[in-house]
């Protein structure tokens, strides 16, 4: 949860190309398929809601009873780490398993997190808490789980901080209170610092979005000596949106119980520290931009970079981790008809060929209307932007050297 009373909500559900029979059949100029769309969609509520969210209801109540009644164990008795991470780990995965979760888990063996430090995520739903605290392992050598924090809350939410903050570390502040706030963030860092703790889990946007962009983060805990666990998590909204967009927690889960699935991919980044001089918004802005091109979002917004687009930061990981600029035998999947620089990119990079979804058409309703862009290069000379040759001496120089050089690497 974040520091402010309530989670604010900026954008809207995901996008989708597809119609998923969760929501009313499009329209049809064909008879026959308008029946047979509606005929889908009514045998797909007779699933959902006659079959699905029964057994997600019972393994709610389930994942209810199940941390009240660890709730009471830990009070009365003195439990292990083990044992109170097992009770974490077996509360979390219950509460998922009513939310239909479908989780992928990537990096955990290499980069898990451990004590001391602040592991750090971008934000879809309260209940993202449980889809990685599902991932705890208590076998390890080292046995870790999660500090949480948070805004008190009341109604369902406030229940189950409260019996959250038995099974595992809390951190609660009150938000009208300006002593618990200006006092929470030397709270978090002291408990970062202590080797004894687990490390604290936050989510440092402040937002809860919808997966297709992150939101800046807040510079607070980015401070010297803090170990930094990024967390980069993915959603598939084509089986259902994880997104918080609802008015209240109680008709977000419903809706979500009400969905075929919640798909997640869960990606542990590699540990990263403050360096020697880097301020503290520039921390946090790198530690910001390296969970946006885990989750393949794209950088223009987050690092100030209009180079940075999906297609080039994927081309840039494919070339990374094949270890050449020769993508032969790859093909490029992209949301939208690539712009002119990311085709560019696709060209120079020789992958065997891109498929995409939106059309640029698409894309100018949204205001990404590029086609200037094309009519530019076509015919340069009747636009006003200036593209003009200079001829200067030593302009063929860096290609004679090049063609001279005996070791070059043909490109």
């Amino acid at each position: 949860m974040d520091k402010k009373d309530d989670l604010s909500f900026t954008c809207d559900a995901s996008p989708i190309t597809h119609w998923n029979a969760l929501t009313l059949p499009p329209c049809s100029s064909s008879l026959s398929t308008s029946v047979l769309l509606y005929v889908v969609y009514i045998v797909g509520c007779f699933i959902r809601y006659g079959i699905l969210l029964p057994i997600r209801l019972n393994l709610m109540i389930m994942a209810a009873l199940f941390i009240s009644c660890s709730s009471i164990i830990l009070t009365l008795l003195q439990c292990s780490q083990e044992q109170r991470l097992y009770l974490c780990k077996a509360f979390s995965r219950l509460f998922s398993s009513a939310m239909g979760l479908v989780a992928r888990y990537e990096g955990g063996k290499k980069n898990r997190p451990k004590p001391p430090g602040i592991v750090v995520s971008n934000h879809m739903s309260a209940n993202d808490v449980q889809v990685i605290a599902a991932d705890i392992q208590y076998e390890d050598p080292i046995p870790t789980g999660f500090s949480i924090t948070g805004q008190r809350h009341t109604g369902f939410i406030g229940w189950a901080e409260r019996m959250g903050g038995k099974i595992t570390n809390a951190l609660w502040f009150e938000r009208a209170d300006e002593g618990q706030r200006r006092d929470f963030r030397n709270k978090v860092l002291s408990v970062a610092r202590d080797v004894k703790n687990d490390p604290i889990l936050m989510f440092p946007e402040g937002y809860c979005t919808n997966n297709t962009m992150v939101y800046q983060f807040r510079r607070a805990v980015f401070a010297d000596g803090i170990d930094i666990y990024p967390i980069a998590l993915k959603q598939d909204p084509r089986l259902g949106e994880a997104f918080w967009l609802d008015d209240s927690y109680v008709v977000h889960l419903l809706r979500i119980m009400t969905s075929w699935a919640t798909v997640y991919n869960i990606k542990y980044l590699p540990k990263m520290r403050k360096k020697k001089g880097e301020s503290s918004e520039e921390f946090a802005k790198r530690v910001q931009s390296v969970i946006a091109e885990a989750v393949d979002i794209d950088g223009v917004l987050v690092n100030n970079d209009p180079t940075a687009h999906a297609e080039v930061i994927a081309i840039r990981n494919a070339c990374e981790k094949l270890g050449t600029y020769d993508l032969k035998g790859c093909v490029l999947y992209t949301s939208c008809y690539p712009c002119p620089m990311c085709f560019g990119a696709a060209l120079w990079s020789r992958v065997d060929a891109v498929f995409y979804a939106a059309t640029a058409k698409d894309a100018a309703k949204s205001g990404f209307d590029d086609a200037k862009f094309y009519e530019i290069l076509r015919n340069s000379e009747q636009y006003e932007y200036k593209i003009e040759h200079l001829e200067i001496d030593g302009c063929m120089k860096p290609f004679m050297l090049w063609n001279e050089k005996q070791d070059k690497i043909p490109y």
